[in-house]
């Protein structure tokens, strides 16, 4: 495939930031970033280097590492290679994409969203021009947003588009869901997805979206009841069908919703396969996970923990027992510890200046912000910048 060809098909198909490099890894080609301090992949170049390897290695892949901002990978000729990114599989804010540049070394950035099925699409052709070889792309997605991470009810994305106004499924086909699920068998639960039948489903409301929505709750409950009857603990499975749920609703495309119940059925499939294995189930708790996920995204805001039940469908009181039984802390110990995490990687640079970390990260003051500082750290943040600062 043409190095001009590749880049023709990326601008046409999917309008996002992208760069060709070489063979030697320079870039030769770049669109959709300016080529100065707002780049990422131009302020860092050990990153970039990073993606070209993954290309090279995988010839295909998506790296998913830095969530919610994702890049796709595919050597295209010859040892060259093509990177798409930085795009999110949410929206984010400014302040968030303050805090991505500077963890690259840039100023600031765009973020732009793109769902990863999209890029996935493009990375495929691409992929099969140059190869021959040709990928499903539901078994792509999944290979990174569900096999490896069904442990996070947020942003999986795999394509598959319920039919609407059909006849019902048979009991067969929800038998074999159900059964599957029992035993911990994803390629059984996979072949049941690919029947016929699961396109299937009744209309439970006019609204398209609506429909999805309703049709993905019914599918979380069995897929959780089906965990809870092979043994799995009740309030375990509680929390992962309250975080599909919450999940659910929030969609804004039937097929977000099909797509998250789907990986409901794979998570407690896995859950019920690491309980047979005695693996612990919850070495990657649902909640922590989602908890996290909320303030990584909101760490520059006044983060209350009413809001994070309130998003996560459940008590607050709940919330902070379960969170705090998982992770050996409180919610406040926990946000308070990565704020001066993000401050430590923001002090490193010459600036922004103290007190506009201080804002950036949601503290009352700078004085109260180096008093916490100096009680996790041990050291002001002055003296931190000081000593730590690149140079």
């Amino acid at each position: 495939m043409r190095l001009d060809y590749a880049a023709s098909l990326i601008s046409r198909l999917l309008p996002v930031p992208f760069l060709i490099l070489n063979s030697e890894g320079e870039v030769i080609k770049s669109m959709g970033q300016p080529n100065n301090n707002w780049n990422v992949l131009v302020t860092d170049p050990a990153f970039l280097r990073s993606l070209f390897e993954e290309a090279r290695k995988n010839k295909v892949c998506l790296v998913t590492s830095e969530r919610p901002v994702y890049y796709g990978c595919v050597e295209v000729k010859n040892g060259a290679a093509a990177v798409i990114g930085p795009v999110t599989m949410t929206q984010t804010d400014n302040s968030f994409s303050k805090l991505y540049a500077l963890r690259h070394h840039a100023e600031n950035t765009v973020l732009m969203r793109s769902d990863p099925s999209a890029v996935a699409s493009v990375l495929l052709l691409i992929h099969a021009e140059v190869t021959g070889e040709c990928y499903p792309l539901t078994d792509f997605l999944d290979r990174y947003f569900m096999q490896k991470s069904a442990s996070s009810a947020g942003a999986m994305v795999v394509e598959q588009s319920l039919g609407q106004g059909r006849p019902h499924n048979p009991d067969a086909f929800e038998r074999q869901i159900r059964e599957s699920i029992a035993q911990g068998d994803s390629d059984g639960l996979k072949k049941a997805f690919d029947s016929p039948y699961a396109s299937m489903r009744g209309t439970l409301s006019r609204d398209p979206l609506r429909n999805a929505k309703n049709l993905g709750i019914v599918d979380v409950t069995i897929a959780t009841r089906a965990a809870i009857d092979a043994g799995l603990g009740t309030e375990e499975m509680y929390i992962v069908s309250d975080a599909f749920i919450a999940e659910i609703e929030a969609c804004k495309y039937p097929d977000e919703a099909a797509s998250l119940a789907r990986a409901c059925a794979y998570r407690c499939a896995l859950m019920v396969a690491r309980r047979r294995s005695e693996e612990d189930p919850q070495s990657a708790s649902l909640l922590s996970l989602r908890v996290r996920e909320y303030i990584d995204r909101h760490i520059g805001e006044e983060i209350r923990i009413k809001n994070i039940a309130s998003e996560l469908r459940m008590s607050a009181g709940h919330l902070m027992r379960v969170f705090n039984a998982q992770s050996g802390m409180t919610i406040g110990d926990y946000v308070r510890h990565r704020r001066i995490y993000t401050a430590k990687m923001m002090l490193k640079r010459p600036d922004p200046s103290i007190s506009e970390i201080a804002s950036m990260l949601g503290f009352s003051s700078q004085s109260h912000f180096g008093k916490i500082f100096k009680a996790l750290s041990g050291q002001t943040p002055a003296h931190y910048r000081k000593t730590h600062m690149d140079r």
